[in-house]
C-alpha cells in the first residue's frame, strides 16, 4: 500500500485491532479509514511491489483452512474482521452482516454453512471448533 501522508487520518478502528505484530485485517481497517476520511482508493494491478515479509509470531489463517491451534490468534482474526468493517456499515447492513456471518460466513471466518462444508475436509471437531472460535471473536467485537 502507498498513501499520501495527508490522507492518513485518525483511525480509532485501526487502534482497536487485536493481535501480535501485524494484526489480521489491519490493511482493511486502514484502507476503509482512509476512504471514510474522503480519499479515493485506487487499485492498479500493473504496480509491482517488492514486499519484504517480516518474521511472524502468529499462525496465518488467511489462505488455508487449517484447524485452529492458536485460539487467541484466531479469535483476534475474527474480532479484527468485524472491527475493520463495522464502522463502514449503516445499521441495516450491520444486522445483515451479523446474520450472514453467523449463518454463512467465509472460508476464513466460518458460519454454520461453512462449518458444515468443511466438516468432511477438516473433521467434525476441527471444523466446528473453528466455527465457535470465529463466532466468539465476532461476538466480542
Amino acid at each position: 500500500m502507498s498513501y499520501r501522508i495527508s490522507a492518513i487520518p485518525e483511525m480509532p478502528a485501526y487502534l482497536r485491532l487485536r493481535g501480535k505484530g501485524a494484526q489480521p485485517f489491519e490493511d482493511t481497517a486502514f484502507c476503509l479509514a482512509v476512504r471514510r476520511a474522503g480519499w479515493k482508493l485506487v487499485y492498479d494491478p500493473q504496480v509491482l511491489v517488492d514486499h519484504l515479509e517480516g518474521a511472524r509470531e502468529e499462525i496465518r489463517y488467511y489462505s488455508h483452512t487449517l484447524p485452529v491451534t492458536d485460539v487467541e490468534g484466531f479469535e483476534n482474526l475474527s474480532f479484527n474482521n468485524v472491527v475493520a468493517l463495522w464502522d463502514e456499515l449503516p445499521p441495516t447492513r450491520m444486522i445483515a452482516f451479523a446474520m450472514w456471518s453467523f449463518l454463512v460466513g467465509v472460508r476464513v471466518c466460518p458460519g454454520v454453512i461453512q462449518a458444515i462444508r468443511f466438516t468432511t475436509q477438516m473433521g467434525l471437531a476441527a471444523s466446528w471448533h473453528r466455527f465457535f472460535v470465529a463466532q466468539r471473536g465476532f461476538a466480542k467485537a
